[in-house]
This record gives C-alpha cells, sequence and structure tokens, in this order.
C-alpha cells in the first residue's frame, strides 16, 4: 500500500514525504542524545555501588577466612579432647 502511494507522488512530493519521514528520525535521535548525560551518571553511580560492593566483599572474604581458621582450630581442640577421653 504504502509503495504504491509513494509511486503515485511526485518528485517534490516524494522529497517532502522522505523529509518528514528523516525529520521524525532526528527527533528521535536527538532526544536519545538528551539523555546521553543522565545515562552517563547513572551509569557512575552503578560504577560507584560496585566498588563498595567489590570492597565490602574484601571484607567478607577476610572475616570468612577467619572464621574458617577459628573453625579449623576448634575442631582439631574437640578431636584432641575426644581422643583424651577415650
Amino acid at each position: 500500500m504504502i509503495a504504491t502511494t509513494m509511486q503515485s507522488l511526485n518528485d517534490d512530493e516524494r522529497r517532502e514525504v522522505l523529509g518528514e519521514v528523516l525529520a521524525d528520525e532526528l527527533k528521535v535521535i536527538h532526544e536519545y542524545v538528551q539523555d546521553i548525560p543522565l545515562i552517563k551518571q547513572k551509569l557512575a553511580e552503578v560504577d560507584q555501588r560496585l566498588i563498595r560492593v567489590e570492597d565490602r566483599l574484601v571484607v567478607v572474604e577476610a572475616v570468612t577466612r577467619a572464621h574458617e581458621a577459628v573453625t579449623r582450630a576448634h575442631s582439631a581442640d574437640i578431636k584432641y579432647l575426644m581422643r583424651q577421653l577415650s
């Protein structure tokens, strides 16, 4: 249908229609470009959160290793005491 309609238009009318289509596409691109600073800001916020999460993960890993060492020591003590009671 559109192809038939476009074929029935003269050159000036086709230019006008294509110009309107191009204007609409440029408007969409312009609106997107306007959003880029906000997108960059949000990405920077996500980066900062990720850095904080990574820092906290390092702490959690250190605490986990410390607790694991304490648990191993307690396990060794319990095994020793159990052998003493046997």
